[in-house]
């Protein structure tokens, strides 16, 4: 039982020690923290707390202690993978374009009115700017799975049985 506790008390410190350190150590000029850089774009801790504040709004108990940081810590791991796979969309010409990202925005707009919509995005702690630059990020990431998956994906005629219905 010590044994669990342990290790339990030491993911806890190892976290702790990973974010002060981030933070002591990562400072740009303006007085922001720096979080992670990949490829030369720095992720702050500005943009890791609104996550945060985003994904525990509504909530009538906040995370704290272990909790929070273990949700700080995924949220900036998530942050870093997605910056890594709009290179590679970059890259690979499947950037999410301007239409595309608004064709889907007023998609999904279209069940609300104006009011009920920005009132959403305002419970949600999200601009309609932050909601346009996850809806890219989340349509890139579609297109990349898609080209990158799909694309390895080759169902024969001998593949084609075994999906069938045993028959009884």
């Amino acid at each position: 039982m010590k044994r669990v506790h342990w290790k339990e008390a030491s993911l806890v410190i190892l976290s702790a020690f990973f974010l002060l350190h981030l933070a002591a150590c990562n400072r740009d000029g303006s007085g922001g923290d720096v979080m992670a850089s990949v490829n030369g774009r720095k992720i702050y801790r500005s943009e890791v707390d609104k996550y945060f504040a985003n994904q525990t709004a509504g909530s009538d108990q906040q995370p704290a202690g272990e909790q929070a940081i273990s949700l700080r810590l995924s949220i900036l791991d998530t942050l870093i993978e997605t910056e890594i796979l709009m290179r590679r969309a970059d890259k690979l010409g499947l950037l999410a374009t301007d239409e595309e990202v608004d064709r889907k925005l007023n998609e999904m707009k279209s069940p609300f009115t104006a009011e009920q919509f920005n009132k959403r995005l305002e419970e949600k702690k999200l601009t309609v700017d932050d909601f346009k630059r996850d809806l890219k990020r989340s349509l890139t990431r579609d297109k990349v799975l898609n080209k990158e998956i799909t694309s390895r994906i080759n169902i024969t005629d001998q593949d084609g049985g075994l999906l069938q219905r045993p028959q009884v």
